[in-house]
């Protein structure tokens, strides 16, 4: 294992600013457990593995594929690296995936799109949600916080590799899907149904549509939809946080009887 060179231990720190993250085509997985739950992932390819000097056990719990780089530092350029308040000791620079906007729906299957999305922990965690769901397609639009960046990566527990993530949907070209037979369910705080009766007429490969917190569907994404759904509640609060919405929802509608 070769040491992380001072030229290195740079380019890796900047990952933690979008426009590197672009710029390299690359990103940081950090934590031990989020690496061991991300290494099987399909949409994984690891460009490195950088494991703090002292800290080279931890690589023995971890399934990493035989061709892996693997390169130290020291505590305290880690730390450079890392965006962690305490730092584990290992992570993974990995490859932004190259996903082909033209040919994504190779099959019918269900879809979660999240509008402008800005919250990257809500993110992470609703990644982690779908993937246990089964949805393996999520779509955001513009304005949505990185998926790439790292808390949204740590908060998925290493879901991010499974996912097919696509950026910068306008919602012009979801009504692309309209035409594959795909069925459009928004989300609203008012004026839907509730998820059980919305679940009862599904018969066909849906797209489940998710806003901010604070905004919500606009008007002209809620008008795309065949259904909308509204969670109530009986106790005292605003609203629900997005991330138990979209676990709630996805629930229901992937155990439909």
């Amino acid at each position: 294992m070769l040491p992380l060179t001072k030229k290195q231990i740079q380019e890796l720190a900047s990952l933690k600013i979008k426009k590197y993250r672009d710029r390299q085509g690359l990103y940081i997985i950090s934590g031990l457990n989020t690496v061991e739950q991300c290494v099987s992932g399909p949409y994984l390819k690891i460009n490195k593995v950088v494991i703090e000097n002292g800290r080279e056990p931890l690589l023995k719990s971890i399934k990493l594929p035989g061709h892996a780089i693997i390169q130290t530092c020291s505590a305290k350029d880690f730390k450079k690296i890392s965006d962690e308040n305490t730092p584990q000791g290992i992570l993974l620079v990995v490859q932004k995936p190259d996903i082909d906007k033209k040919r994504w729906y190779d099959s019918p299957s269900d879809i979660l799109y999240l509008h402008e999305i800005n919250d990257p922990g809500n993110l992470g965690a609703i990644f982690r949600t779908a993937l246990w769901y089964g949805i393996k397609t999520i779509l955001l639009s513009g304005n949505s916080a990185d998926p790439y960046q790292p808390k949204v990566a740590r908060s998925s527990a290493g879901s991010i590799t499974y996912l097919k993530i696509i950026e910068n949907v306008h919602p012009e070209w979801l009504s692309s899907l309209k035409e594959k037979n795909v069925l459009f369910i928004g989300t609203d705080l008012k004026s839907g149904q509730p998820p059980e009766k919305i679940a009862q007429k599904i018969d066909k490969p849906w797209l489940l549509m998710m806003g901010s917190e604070a905004h919500g569907l606009n008007a002209g994404l809620l008008r795309l939809c065949d259904h909308i759904i509204s969670i109530s509640g009986k106790g005292i609060g605003e609203s629900l946080n997005l991330a138990v919405s979209a676990g709630i929802c996805l629930h229901i509608l992937t155990n439909k009887p």
